[in-house]
């Protein structure tokens, strides 16, 4: 930056190949000299100018006067030539030459200026002889005499079970894997066509059940054992070949099923071949049955292979529990689902059923007023006699069961037991506290567990239950002669109920939970 009035002074230094032209000052022509001066009077923008050095580019012929140049002359720095020999007949060219090495051998040869050059085109009328020779199994086609950078074509055939690798030199180093190998005469040469035996790939595979041999890569006409050995707990069953070498017709008409059911095969090897090997594991028989019979049923047998697993599954019948798994008499499991995690052998496990054993439980009420016998553990269809005998001084009135059902009007009755119950014996005393005087009522079982039930001989209008403290547990208005009240959830003591009847009147008891 600067002030008004200060003096400035720019120099320009050119780059190689350019010269200083002039500076142009905001635009304008101010100065051909390369270092300008001037005091500052406004915003200023200085250009410094430059121009290309121009370069000659001679051209020459070798030998002389056998054809001609183009390309030659002056040349702004930066510039590209294109130098081009147009040879006389006869003649060929061979490069560009700067009296010191060959430069290029393109014609036309294009290059970038950038100093004074001299090129002589050097022109040849020899031919050059290409000879082939071969390594290995096959044929190699194209030697001969060639003029200069005149395409050459070599080509080479591998004989059968054989593959072309690669084209050397003479001194064994590679120059190609084409084939064809095209390439410009430049030189006298001797190619060599390198052949080798092809290598086939033999693949063999099995999914479990034995040993595989003779896999892997030989050469053209190798002769190969294969074999398929089965471990101890499979056999052998046949080779298959894979879905390519199923679709060789050649392969398919020399490996006939008949020749697939052997184990050990041979191979002279002239193309690639798969074959997988097929095992079959032995396989066992896994039985079950229910004892007693028909007293459930049971899933998961079956016929499986060695090492396979199973679950057996048993289903108790109606009225039946599972008890246990055996085998040979021994127990294996009490569980229903019993897992085999490898089978090896043949078995046949027994499914323990038990019947389902049903509670008969009894009650009288009031409890002192007799005894009962009936109660205890039963199976399905046993026929119980239940009985209840009274104390002096009271008599019979009823059985209910545990929804308060009536079942009999007589002490002992026969009843077939179709599953758990409660069968509560009501009985009356002379003077039973329950009644009121000019009404009858019954309050049982007494304990209650889970209900407390009231019989009357008039309506009820409404039941309210308190604890010992007075507490409030549950009040239910009700109609009719008969009512139960829900009692789980109250808590377990000395609890008391009241009794309101549709004639006004109240009667007060004692119950027990």
């Amino acid at each position: 930056l600067y002030t008004y009035g200060d003096e400035v002074q720019v120099a320009a230094e050119p780059a190689y190949g350019y010269t200083f032209s002039h500076w142009e000052i905001n635009g304008v022509r101010m100065s051909d000299e390369a270092v300008h001066t001037w005091h500052v009077s406004e915003e200023t923008k200085a250009v410094a100018v430059f121009s290309p050095v121009m370069f000659r580019i001679d051209l020459d012929l070798s030998p002389a006067e056998l054809g001609y140049t183009t390309g030659g002359g002056l040349y702004d720095y930066g510039d590209t030539a294109v130098l081009e020999a147009i040879p006389d007949a006869g003649y060929y060219f061979r490069g560009w030459h700067n009296g010191r090495y060959t430069v290029s051998q393109d014609n036309p040869y294009r290059m970038v200026v950038g100093r004074d050059s001299s090129f002589t085109a050097i022109l040849e009328t020899d031919t050059l002889t290409v000879s082939l020779l071969t390594v290995g199994e096959g044929e190699a086609r194209g030697e001969g005499r060639f003029l200069l950078r005149e395409n050459v074509t070599l080509e080479a055939f591998p004989a059968p079970g054989h593959d072309f690798l690669a084209w050397t030199d003479e001194r064994g180093e590679r120059v190609s894997t084409d084939n064809p190998f095209v390439f410009p005469a430049t030189d006298a040469v001797t190619y060599t066509a390198v052949f080798h035996p092809k290598a086939y790939a033999v693949t063999l595979s099995a999914e479990t059940g034995g040993t595989l041999t003779g896999g892997g890569e030989y050469p053209y006409l190798s002769d190969v054992v294969l074999l398929a050995k089965a471990d101890s707990v499979h056999t052998f069953r046949c080779w298959q070949l894979d879905e390519t070498s199923a679709e060789d017709s050649t392969l398919a008409a020399l490996f006939t099923p008949e020749i697939l059911q052997r184990a050990r095969l041979t191979y002279r090897v002239d193309r690639p071949l798969g074959l997988k090997a097929v095992f079959d594991a032995f396989t066992y028989e896994i039985l079950a049955e229910a004892s007693p019979a028909n007293s459930g049923t049971f899933s998961g047998t079956g016929t499986f292979n060695h090492g396979a697993s199973t679950i057996l599954e048993a289903l108790p019948a109606e009225h039946f529990d599972f008890a246990a798994w055996t085998l040979d008499g021994e127990t294996v499991s009490t569980e229903p689902n019993l897992e085999i995690p490898s089978i090896e052998e043949d078995r046949l496990y027994t499914a323990l059923f038990k019947p389902t054993e049903y509670q008969i439980e009894l009650k009288i009420y009031p409890t002192q007023g007799g005894v009962v016998t009936g109660a205890g553990s039963y199976r399905f269809g046993d026929t119980v006699l239940i009985s209840v005998s009274m104390q002096p001084g009271y008599t019979f009135q009823r059985w209910v069961d545990k929804d308060f059902k009536n079942v009999s009007d007589e002490p002992s009755f026969l009843h077939i037991v179709n599953g758990s119950n409660i069968f509560t014996a009501s009985v009356k005393a002379a003077n039973e506290s329950g009644q009121t005087a000019g009404n009858r009522l019954n309050v049982y079982p007494n304990p209650a567990i889970d209900y407390l039930h009231f019989e009357a001989d008039a309506d009820l209008r409404r039941i309210t239950l308190f604890d010992a403290g007075g507490r409030l547990l549950r009040q239910s208005a009700v109609s009719g002669r008969e009512a139960t009240l829900y009692t789980a959830d109250c808590p377990a003591g000395l609890h008391f109920y009241r009794v309101e009847w549709q004639d006004g009147r109240v009667s007060h008891g004692k119950w027990v939970r």
